[in-house]
Formats: C-alpha cells, sequence, structure tokens
C-alpha cells in the first residue's frame, strides 16, 4: 500500500513498477544489484510522472536503501549476456 495523501510515492530503482511489502523490497534490491534497469520516464509517451534515471541516482539510492553499489555490467561478464556474443551465436 503506497502511503496517504495526493503525493504518496515509494521510491525504488525501477521507478517503472515500485512495489511495497517483501516483494518491493526483493524487486528493489534486484535493481539495485546485479539487474540494472537504466529506465526514465516522461510523462508524455508514459503514464508515468517525470523522472530522469542516472547512475549517480541509483548508486545512492542503492547504497542509503541496501548498502549496497549497482553491478550493471556482472552478469554480462559471468554469463557473456553481451550483444556481440549473442549475435556470435545466433541468438
Amino acid at each position: 500500500q503506497l502511503p496517504a495523501g495526493p503525493n504518496g510515492t515509494v521510491s525504488c530503482g525501477d521507478w517503472s513498477g515500485c512495489g511495497t511489502g517483501a516483494d518491493g523490497r526483493s524487486w528493489d534490491f534486484e535493481t539495485c544489484s546485479l539487474l540494472v534497469e537504466p529506465i526514465g520516464t516522461n510523462g508524455v509517451t508514459d503514464m508515468f510522472p517525470p523522472r530522469e534515471w542516472t547512475d549517480r541516482w541509483l548508486a545512492t539510492h542503492c547504497r542509503a536503501r541496501f548498502g549496497v553499489t549497482p553491478s550493471p555490467r556482472e552478469l554480462v561478464s559471468a554469463w557473456g549476456f553481451d550483444r556481440e556474443g549473442l549475435l556470435a551465436q545466433g541468438a
């Protein structure tokens, strides 16, 4: 449940789908660690209030909430999920 009032919000790493409770915290942790999603909104081509996404904002949010630093390239390095590698494999 969102906080009451006309300006009630929940802050999380993926601004397009913030949640509350354990599910919301779990997803926010994922976007703060390995599954970094650079999603900004503009309020024109989407249904969300304008919010620019930045690495700096995400890092500050993640350190404050979970004590972690986002690692957006870790899965790419560990499992080879880079665009060129996938294309070379015919994926």
